[in-house]
């Protein structure tokens, strides 16, 4: 993959950047050595998706649909990896929902048929309120039907006293661990993201093989990596006070990509009244709109 400043060179011929930018890279190198960084090291745990692989099989074996219930990164990332499937190649078909609309949530469940959908929730902290609500509501739907939640339900909440995870495991449902030191936001390579990938038909080694590949290229060129090249270009931006970024794919697929990017760069970076503003736009839409401000 390569880099190109063709809009803007801001931030190319820094030296104080630099020097910063190549603090930063040995900082990584070093977190990466100790472990520390366990949402990238997870990219090389190859015994744990033997795990998800039989977690897919076992959703797939029992429904036609599946409900996939999150916010935030919980669910982006999730979506992200599924609009990367072409078209309906997956076991199953998949319905993420990271939204509260009623009426969403009307029409899709009435074109569903719950004695053939399976609902997987997904929150870290088990407490987010927007996911226990539509979990709540699925459940309703299923027990309604004579569903049994030991077949119908599974839950991603990382261990310890959880609501959401306590009501999994009172209801006899299935109840996966999402790891305590990587943040749902970051949770792409976990099983948060790649459970629902398998699930879309995805080769989930092949996924973390590119993140791999990702993190080896940073390592090995260093300021010359894509990595240090945008960070370079931002980095630069925000000092000339430019504090608004732009993610604008022109694929429809790489949608969801923005819409996660930009809740990555939000919840990280938006601290205090600082940071810069992520916007996610479409190409060409956009180009036709926003893009004229």
């Amino acid at each position: 993959m390569t880099y190109r400043l063709s809009i803007s060179p801001t931030g190319s011929d820094d030296p104080d950047l630099d020097r910063s930018l190549v603090a930063a890279v040995e900082r990584v190198r070093v977190d990466l050595a100790a472990g520390d960084l366990a949402c990238l090291t997870v990219a090389g745990d190859g015994a744990e998706l033997v795990v998800l692989q039989d977690e897919a099989e076992r959703i797939a074996a029992g429904a036609d649909d599946v409900l996939v219930l999150g916010i935030g990164g919980s669910s982006l990332a999730a979506q992200t990896l599924v609009a990367l499937a072409p078209g309906q190649r997956g076991p199953v078909r998949q319905h993420l929902f990271d939204n509260i609309d009623p009426q969403t949530w009307a029409d899709m469940l009435g074109g569903l048929q719950p004695e053939r959908t399976h609902v997987l929730a997904v929150s870290k902290s088990g407490g987010t309120a927007e996911t226990l609500c539509q979990t709540l509501l699925a459940v309703d739907w299923l027990t309604a039907a004579g569903c049994t939640l030991s077949e119908h339900l599974t839950v991603i909440s990382e261990p310890g006293p959880r609501p959401l995870r306590d009501f999994a495991e009172a209801a006899g449902a299935r109840v996966l661990d999402h790891a305590p030191d990587i943040g749902g936001r970051f949770s792409a390579l976990s099983l948060a993201g790649l459970l629902p990938a398998l699930l879309a038909g995805l080769d989930a080694s092949a996924v973390r093989q590119g993140a791999v590949a990702v993190i080896d290229g940073l390592l090995r060129d260093g300021l010359q990596s894509p990595v240090a090249l945008g960070a370079r270009s931002l980095v630069g931006h925000e000092r000339r006070g430019i504090a608004v970024q732009v993610v604008m794919p022109y694929a429809d697929r790489l949608g969801a990509l923005a819409r996660w990017w930009s809740q990555i760069w939000g919840e990280s970076l938006g601290k205090d009244g600082k940071g810069s503003t992520p916007f996610a736009a479409t190409g060409v839409t956009d180009q036709h709109s926003q893009l004229q401000l």
